[in-house]
């Protein structure tokens, strides 16, 4: 699994040879299959493409997608590697848009990183043909960074105050939408599956909550009054499981927003 699981379709967005129908003429159709292509011209690995569900059939081979690739100036180490998260959509739901991500292969957890990189979108309109060549280049050059980053991180030993930093900054975002949220045992973010994952750095600790947050199965319980057909009020207690998360919109943010928390913390 990379960053994004993969939805069976008949129709894959990548074959795509035209916009949906409810664009208007100023919506200039970009292929992806011929953004594969030149980003591939240019030294890459097309690894993936993962794509969003349809609720409307109508809009299968249209939704939002992304394509993932690898570059030989990505690899970090043995177990890490930087990929470039291409989204694109033919319906209007995303702008082309470049991003970096980090993959971890000893637990296939994949993140996105956070405002550290800045985002690159490119509106559908014929003026921005031509631009990968630059935006291409200036990732290349980025990437490096992001490669010494990491290893600062693992290089941060992490106090108890710090671990508390993320746990509770990762509690927050995850139960953002939750209501009356009533019993939480933030430690949760912080067990780990794996024995290799028990270290106290920062790049450690970071992937264990993220893994955390994306993966599911935190314990927790929320508060729900009702009223009686006489208007009596009771309240009762609902204890619930978090589910893994699938949603693209849920899995960019929570991603960005826990690197932006732990990219403060590198020593």
């Amino acid at each position: 699994m990379q960053v994004y699981q993969n939805q069976e379709l008949e129709i894959n967005p990548i074959d795509t040879i035209y916009k949906h129908d409810s664009r208007s003429k100023r919506f200039d159709f970009v292929n992806s299959k011929d953004i594969i292509n030149q980003i591939v011209g240019h030294g890459f690995t097309h690894i993936t493409t993962s794509h969003a569900k349809v609720r409307k059939t109508s809009k299968a081979g249209f939704q939002k997608h992304i394509m993932i690739f690898e570059h030989p100036k990505f690899k970090i180490d043995d177990e890490n590697q930087l990929q470039l998260l291409v989204t694109n959509a033919h319906d209007g739901t995303s702008s082309l848009k470049f991003n970096l991500g980090v993959f971890r292969t000893v637990c296939a957890n994949g993140l996105v990183v956070g405002d550290s990189f800045k985002e690159v979108r490119i509106r559908h309109i014929a003026t921005n043909k031509g631009i990968y060549t630059t935006v291409l280049e200036d990732i290349l050059k980025e990437s490096g960074n992001f490669v010494e980053l990491i290893q600062k991180m693992r290089n941060t030993q992490l106090t108890y105050n710090q671990m508390n930093v993320i746990k509770d900054a990762a509690a927050k975002m995850k139960f953002r939408n939750i209501d009356n949220l009533k019993e939480l045992d933030r430690f949760q973010f912080l067990e780990f599956k794996r024995g290799t994952d028990s270290g106290t750095d920062l790049w450690t600790v970071f992937n264990v909550v993220q893994e955390k947050m994306i993966r599911g199965g935190i314990k927790y319980s929320r508060a729900i009054e009702k009223l009686d057909d006489q208007g009596n009020k009771s309240t009762k207690i609902i204890t619930n499981t978090t589910r893994e998360v699938k949603r693209f919109s849920e899995l960019e943010y929570l991603n960005k927003e826990i690197w932006n928390v732990a990219e403060k913390l590198v020593a």
